[in-house]
């Protein structure tokens, strides 16, 4: 009768102690994750916000035509996609358009379209 009982105790200990691990371990994991997040929308807004500001220190007349955008503000975006590590960086005009820093990026998304669910094409389409 004993052992019946000090199995059963012994059970109980261990089951609770295991839930509350897996609890504090999953608990673990929800908080790196939210850091990671966090550091990732800083680290990208503070990117966004240089690149503003560099965009900006340009003189009027490197910004006041299509043609003058891409001569003078394309090796300023090429040279934030690389030093940022991101996949391509632009700019949207009024009329629709884009100034990419790489064309090829634009290429590789057009042939991966056919890959993608409609959820994650309609988030490509709005980058």
């Amino acid at each position: 009768m004993s052992l019946i009982i000090l199995g059963f105790l012994s059970f109980y200990f261990t089951k609770t102690f295991l839930c509350a691990d897996e609890l504090k371990r999953q608990n673990d994991i929800l908080q790196v994750a939210k850091i990671s997040l966090e550091t990732f929308r800083s680290i990208n807004t503070n990117l966004i916000i240089n690149l503003e500001k560099s965009i900006l220190e340009e003189p009027y007349e490197n910004l006041n035509s299509m043609d003058a955008l891409i001569s003078n503000i394309g090796p300023t975006l090429k040279s934030y996609r690389k030093a940022s590590g991101v996949l391509s960086t632009f700019i949207g005009l009024d009329n629709g358009e884009n100034i990419v820093s790489d064309e090829s990026i634009v290429f590789y998304l057009m042939k991966m379209e056919k890959f993608l669910s409609p959820k994650t094409l309609n988030y490509l389409i709005l980058l």
